[in-house]
């Protein structure tokens, strides 16, 4: 069904790509930029942290989930490796 009303994530692109552009002209030493690497987690999970709600319970994975996952990479893996072949440096 169509909404007018915005979703979180195209609210979180358009709060996220400003403030990430502006970011990038501000000019920050190495030693302040990786205390705030190591504290942007901390901070992401107590700005995204739902406090009245529990936490959804985890569904169990069918028996096929796991050999699903391994075919499909196997395939990856083979159809990148083979366009590789074909399409990499002469």
């Amino acid at each position: 069904m169509f909404s007018l009303r915005p979703k979180r994530s195209e609210v979180s692109w358009v709060v996220v790509l400003p403030a990430d552009l502006a970011l990038a002209q501000v000019g920050v030493p190495a030693g302040v930029a990786l205390v705030l690497a190591l504290l942007a987690p901390h901070g992401a999970n107590v700005l995204l942290r739902r406090l009245d709600q529990p936490a959804p319970v985890a569904l169990p994975a069918p028996w096929w989930n796991l050999l699903a996952r391994a075919v499909a990479t196997a395939l990856l893996v083979v159809l990148v490796t083979g366009l590789a072949a074909s399409g990499g440096p002469r």
